[in-house]
């Protein structure tokens, strides 16, 4: 029973990999896309901030700095997102070889009862 189990989530596990995988990737690539983005938006509103920073009242410098801010923030939960998502990756790959293992050491077994009947 446990190894019909074992079987079926091995199963599982392998047919998924490749879909999984590429979709991590695109993931990845989309928010590396965003990040590059929104770090050209900062940098615009950076150099707006700076060139007129002089000639702005006290309430619209704190909301120019405010966007900036907020900018920054979502870049940077664009990088955690991205961290995770190459966590989960590493984790899919390693689980991948553990039961390309598995079934390798499990066919050597086979193999070895096989040879002992003989």
């Amino acid at each position: 029973m446990a190894s019909n189990m074992y079987l079926e989530h091995y199963l599982d596990s392998i047919e998924n990999l490749p879909f999984e995988l590429q979709r991590n990737f695109t993931l990845m690539r989309e928010l590396d896309q965003r990040t590059q983005d929104l770090s050209k938006e900062i940098n615009t509103m950076s150099e707006d901030y700076m060139a007129n920073v002089r000639s702005m009242d006290a309430p619209n410098r704190t909301s120019h700095l405010k966007k900036i801010e907020n900018a920054f923030v979502k870049s940077r939960e664009y990088g955690d997102d991205k961290v995770q998502l190459a966590m989960q990756t590493y984790e899919m790959v390693c689980n991948y070889n553990h039961y390309r293992y598995s079934r390798h050491s499990l066919a050597s077994i086979i193999a070895r009862v096989r040879n002992s009947r003989v």
